[in-house]
């Protein structure tokens, strides 16, 4: 997050339009199935008389907001139970479409890890709502978790038990999403990632042994972020280097030393932001720049360029561009979409057009570069710094309410960061836009060719000085 001096807006500026823009954020995402959540009551008598239908989700938003205001899986009394199964079917082998079904099961034994039961719960869930299971997703019924009392059992219930292609495919997938991924010798590169969503990534892939880069525009914050991370993870392969979004002669160094010291990079996670709302309505970066377009996507896409060396030789590379449901309001103006004249009484559109060039460079990245997997992803509505210091104090609030509604967390946020990074399902996906690790529909000007070629095209002439 870049951080700039605010200034007091006169009337002028704090006009309705912005309001008016506001509340796309809480635009919601359509599942492609309609869920149902049941709860299965601690109790001695039969098992139907104790099974009760929570709610039902069609939205990823109600699917968060319903996950982060019960109770955590593990938190259940003994012999309890969640199901989350589809619409329409009941969680017994008695009902019609499980008559002829199976299981995986997962027998978690309770030790030191008390949260592994939720964090397979939670990727099991993940699975459904984001449809994991590719040609098989009609042979999937639901999932279930059951607390007892020496281990926790998690799993998936399918419609055709003798059906071996299918269950076959289905526990495949299972396994991948649930076994913790080591990444030793995997080098990461993130913008930002010392607070928030992006220090949640940050530790999640420590955990799983990998080379972190921290490029941060405030060192000491990025120091101290490591420190707490080296204590849970033990892991001190963070590295962290200074990079100012906000100026374009700084990324050349910043990358012209990770070419110095590095052979290859893995990831690429472009996922430091300027938001209009924490900044003066005036202004601009060093090099001229309105100031979200460029530490948004004109800075990584230099970054990007200046290490596609090192990026070719992964044997797996991946980008991953941090977006914003604010792009589906976007539009691209080629003429004027850097200047920030375009932007002075709608400093939320600048916000909203720098996104949607994210996205349309994931889509272009992967036709340039067949070889590289590009993903951007929307990380959702959640109260960190961005809202809790915005500019306009009734966004702050607005998008307060919003975050405490859709109920998400860092930790939740940074789901479709890990998942991008790590799940083998993306090392044949790119070019999508991801919401809560499920592709989700974008703004139609992403499918415009000729608009995206024009953008790179402009885009590689404002940064000609840099790329020399």
């Amino acid at each position: 997050m870049t951080e700039v001096e605010s200034a007091v807006p006169n009337k002028d500026e704090q006009t309705l339009t912005e309001v008016k823009i506001a509340p796309e954020i809480s635009a919601k995402h359509p599942l492609q199935n309609t869920w149902e959540l049941w709860y299965y009551k601690n109790a001695s008598n039969d098992f139907e008389k104790n099974l009760y239908k929570i709610t039902s989700v069609e939205t990823v938003e109600d699917f968060w907001g319903l996950y982060n205001h019960i109770e955590s899986a593990s938190k259940l009394t003994v012999n309890s139970a969640y199901y989350f199964f589809k619409k329409g079917i009941r969680p017994m082998w008695e009902d019609y479409t499980n008559k002829n079904g199976g299981r995986w099961v997962i027998n978690n034994k309770k030790g030191n890890n008390s949260k592994a039961t939720d964090n397979y719960w939670l990727e099991i869930l993940l699975c459904l709502i984001g449809e994991a299971f590719g040609e098989y997703n009609d042979f999937i019924c639901g999932a279930f978790v059951v607390i007892k009392g020496r281990y926790d059992r998690i799993g998936v219930w399918t419609k055709q038990s003798g059906d071996k292609d299918s269950n076959m495919h289905i526990g495949k997938v299972v396994k991948s999403r649930i076994q913790y991924q080591n990444l030793t010798g995997k080098v990461i590169l993130i913008t930002g990632g010392n607070t928030g969503i992006g220090e949640e990534y940050v530790r999640d892939m420590a955990r799983r042994n990998a080379k972190i880069i921290m490029a941060v525009r405030n060192v000491q914050r990025g120091l101290q972020c490591s420190e707490r991370i080296l204590k849970q993870t033990n892991n001190d392969q963070i590295v962290v280097e200074k990079c100012d979004l906000s100026s374009l002669s700084n990324v050349r160094s910043f990358c012209e030393r990770i070419k110095k010291q590095y052979y290859r990079i893995d990831v690429l996670v472009c996922f430091a932001a300027a938001v209009g709302d924490n900044m003066s309505p005036t202004m601009n970066t060093e090099d001229g720049f309105e100031m979200q377009f460029q530490c948004n996507y004109l800075s990584h896409f230099l970054m990007i360029q200046l290490l596609i060396g090192l990026l070719k030789k992964s044997n797996q590379p991946r980008v991953i561009l941090t977006a914003s449901s604010a792009h589906l309001f976007g539009s691209i103006d080629l003429v004027n979409i850097a200047r920030f004249e375009s932007y002075t009484k709608h400093l939320f559109m600048a916000y909203a057009d720098s996104k949607l060039a994210l996205v349309m460079l994931a889509k272009e990245l992967t036709e340039r570069y067949e070889w590289i997997r590009a993903n951007s992803f929307h990380p959702g509505t959640i109260y960190t710094n961005g809202i809790k210091h915005s500019y306009y104090w009734y966004l702050k609030y607005l998008l307060g309410i919003l975050a405490f509604i859709h109920g998400k967390t860092a930790l939740d946020g940074a789901q479709s960061m890990i998942y991008l990074s790590v799940s083998e399902e993306m090392a044949y996906s790119s070019g999508h836009y991801y919401v809560d690790c499920v592709k989700a529909k974008y703004n139609h000007l992403v499918d415009d060719r000729k608009l995206r070629r024009g953008l790179w095209n402009l885009s590689v002439a404002l940064l000609k000085p840099f790329l020399d």
